[in-house]
């Protein structure tokens, strides 16, 4: 069991998560803490999210390094040290002069807003998780339902600079007189787009046994959750399409290997089209990765619609999986 206090440390301060504590006239004082080698960046200026966005979540940095501060010490001005830190750090993420005055502005102001609700008893500057806590559950199912105000539907468009494109969807909007929210989406940067952090990727892995590597199988076989093929080589020499589509979430190599074993021990559904056709003989297949997904759901229903829409003969055993469960929809004008 370890401990602490404020004489252990050098400043004669104790940290506390995001808080440095220590006592001073018989009370427990603290101010705004972080460590050392958290990095110098706040969110960029140039990532795809729209000003808005940027500026509600750079606020609330700046209010919360004043809530985390005793409030006769905000009034000293010994938060200010914390703040200077915190706009050089907005600085040199890209936000010139006038945003960060703007950002430290609202900032200031969301806490001078806490600090006079608390001063005219609406609510306690450092509420308790259970003070009114039936009411703000049910303010916050209400919100969450009407989030978008008094407007009859939503319009979510694609950030762009100076949220150039929801000004003029929201001027369209007004002038055909319909009452309609325009909300900008966060998107990818282009530099996240073009840039790749695996510049050299390898075309094979180093596995001496990798079954999508032997077979010249295209796709990254050491990839967590995958789709992948598996067909007959010997019916592909013969004009005759022979498949098994399947899905996991583990590497391509370990599954289409699980595969490889059964066939070897004669087991499994390779083994059976084996039997079925080729007279019991064991012939060569292949193996590939045919997606990526980050989604399982993706990832099976990608499964269900390749195994559906295979025209040759399908190696899948399960019965399940020959004809798999789907949705269809069917949309007509009136």
């Amino acid at each position: 069991m370890t401990f602490d206090c404020p004489s252990m440390n050098s400043n004669g301060c104790m940290p506390v998560l995001d808080l440095q504590l220590w006592c001073e006239g018989g009370q427990v004082l603290f101010s705004f803490f972080e460590k050392s080698m958290i990095s110098q960046y706040v969110l960029l200026k140039d990532s795809a999210l729209s000003w808005t966005v940027k500026k509600m979540a750079l606020a609330g940095e700046v209010a919360r390094r004043l809530l985390n501060t005793s409030p006769h010490l905000v009034e000293c001005g010994m938060a200010e040290e914390a703040i200077e830190k915190f706009e050089y750090r907005m600085m040199i993420s890209g936000y010139n002069s006038m945003e960060r005055s703007i950002i430290l502005e609202e900032g200031r102001a969301r806490y001078r807003n806490l600090l006079r609700k608390s001063q005219c008893g609406e609510r306690p500057l450092y509420r308790l998780s259970s003070w009114e806590k039936e009411e703000r559950a049910l303010r916050k199912k209400v919100k969450m339902r009407k989030w978008y105000g008094d407007s009859d539907a939503v319009v979510f468009v694609q950030s762009t600079p100076g949220e150039l494109l929801k000004k003029g969807v929201e001027e369209i909007m007004k002038e055909n007189g319909m009452n309609v929210r325009v909300v900008e989406q966060g998107g990818r940067s282009l530099k996240s787009l073009l840039q790749r952090s695996d510049i050299q990727r390898r075309m094979v892995c180093e596995a001496q046994d990798c079954p999508v590597c032997l077979t010249k199988g295209n796709g990254n076989c050491c990839q967590e959750g995958v789709g992948y093929e598996v067909w007959c080589e010997e019916c592909e020499r013969l004009g005759r399409r022979a498949f098994m589509h399947g899905e996991t979430g583990r590497t391509a190599r370990i599954r289409c290997g699980e595969h490889r074993d059964k066939l070897e021990g004669r087991k499994g559904a390779l083994w059976d089209h084996c039997v079925s056709f080729h007279g019991g003989q064991v012939v060569k297949f292949g193996y590939r990765v045919s997606g990526i997904f980050r989604d399982p759901l993706l990832r099976q229903l990608d499964e269900a619609v390749r195994i559906e829409e295979e025209s040759g003969l399908l190696l899948n055993s399960k019965n399940e999986w020959v004809r798999p469960a789907g949705v269809q929809h069917r949309v007509e004008r009136m």
